[in-house]
């Protein structure tokens, strides 16, 4: 299981949410490859982060970020930073303040991505 997808399914976590304060700024979500092709998770976290944030949907959501597994990151790290950079642009065009990353390693990459975009 995903984190969210966990949660969604077997918590009262939605409805713990929905008595706390609301953010007044928008969020995206970034789907991992694993979460979304493999395992068909995609509803799950959106409908956590819809309830206490306004969600906005990026495009090509499911579009990889370029992390790739660690001969990615070391073997190809030119070719791991452009799809990243791609994924950094969807992010960006979709005006959201925050995205959410289920995955530490897409995260890691994003966070990169995000900064090697703004330079």
């Amino acid at each position: 299981y995903m984190a969210s997808e966990y949660f969604y399914k077997f918590t009262s976590l939605e409805e713990i949410l929905k008595t706390k304060n609301k953010f007044n700024y928008s969020i995206t979500y970034h789907d991992p490859c694993h979460a979304r092709k493999m395992q068909g998770v995609f509803k799950e976290p959106r409908e956590l982060l819809k309830t206490n944030y306004h969600f906005v949907e990026m495009s090509n959501s499911n579009t990889c970020c370029g992390f790739g597994g660690v001969s990615m990151q070391t073997d190809y790290y030119d070719r791991a930073l452009s799809v990243g950079l791609k994924k950094a642009q969807m992010i960006d065009e979709s005006k959201a303040s925050v995205v959410s990353a289920e995955c530490s390693a897409c995260r890691m990459q994003i966070s990169n991505a995000l900064e090697q975009n703004s330079s």
